[in-house]
């Protein structure tokens, strides 16, 4: 269901206020619909048919930026330059996290995520982008490596090995 932030406390009132007995769930699903709107086109509507052919299917960053690349349209070509300005590890490691994300749930993806960003830090990339876009503002990074084609899967491999006696853990009463 989709409802404007304008009408969510409205929305909350009635569902305090709906009668939860025997129907809970037909009372909360009439409550819903009755503030269920259609969301207003935003502007990555416009891209969502380019995004589905040129994004989707590709099981490594190289064929997906190879799918760009071979592409004419203003979006691939757009895509790219952004690309290119890119740290070639950071866009490998957020392409596999994206890639192993979508078929874990929260808490294995919670795991993933504090692997990542314990050792991002140790890694050059970070400090770098940093000191081109703050630092020195140049906004010319020197990234290490600097091809996408030089990134190994090694490399990328030691961002989601299990941290050594300090992996994240959840209470049993807690997100289950």
């Amino acid at each position: 269901h989709y409802v404007p932030s304008m009408m969510q406390e409205s929305m909350i009132a009635s569902l305090i206020s709906a009668n939860l007995g025997e129907a809970a769930e037909t009372a909360i699903q009439s409550v819903l619909f009755d503030f269920d709107t259609s969301p207003s086109e935003v502007p990555i509507d416009a891209l969502r048919a380019d995004i589905e052919r040129l994004m989707t299917g590709h099981e490594t960053l190289g064929q997906l930026v190879l799918a760009l690349d071979q592409d004419e349209s203003d979006f691939a070509q757009e895509t790219l330059a952004k690309l290119a300005r890119m740290s070639p590890t950071s866009l490998s490691l957020a392409f596999e996290q994206i890639k192993r994300g979508g078929q874990m749930n929260f808490r294995e993806n919670m795991a993933m995520e504090l692997r990542i960003v314990s050792r991002i830090m140790a890694a050059p990339d970070f400090f770098e982008g940093v000191r081109a876009l703050l630092i020195d503002r140049d906004k010319k990074p020197i990234w290490s490596p600097a091809e996408l084609s030089d990134v190994s899967a090694a490399d990328i491999e030691a961002y989601f090995e299990p941290i050594d006696g300090d992996e994240l853990t959840f209470d049993e009463g807690l997100l289950s």
